[in-house]
């Protein structure tokens, strides 16, 4: 199935995303990701120019999760899928745009490991995933 880009910019500016309760979209991964990409690009309550966090947190059951947020004082404190966040680790920090490119491309590139959602994987993967976000992070233009 062919992405409407057009289609997502728009809705993106119009501050249109995810649509959980739609089955036919939450079929198509390339809107799930774009929209959650640009979804924390675009929040109500952010700037472009907000400091934002890259992170990663193990999770029970050998996994690991990625994710972005401002407050990491407030999401380190929450749950994910009902796992408690171990050892959370703020892995870079960036102004939203940058942080929310980061996260899309890992996101995209190990799409066949997740293993709960679009952004948690085994940690049999982690070396890999962190050789891949360390290349990110240090040369953005990847």
């Amino acid at each position: 199935k062919m992405v409407n880009m057009a289609r997502l910019r728009s809705a993106a500016r119009k501050g249109e995303f995810l649509d959980i309760f739609d089955p036919e979209k939450m079929k198509d991964i390339e809107y799930v990701l774009y929209s959650e990409r640009e979804s924390f690009k675009y929040r109500l309550d952010g700037t472009p120019e907000d400091e934002c966090y890259f992170y990663l947190a193990y999770l029970d059951g050998d996994r690991f999760k990625i994710g972005v947020t401002k407050n990491y004082e407030k999401r380190f404190r929450q749950y994910y899928h009902g796992l408690q966040y171990k050892e959370p680790k703020i892995l870079h920090t960036a102004k939203r745009f940058e942080i929310a490119e980061i996260e899309y491309k890992v996101k995209k590139q190990f799409l066949g490991k997740v293993v709960i959602g679009t952004e948690t994987y085994s940690i049999n993967d982690l070396e890999e995933i962190m050789e891949y976000i360390n290349s990110l992070i240090n040369n953005p233009c990847n």
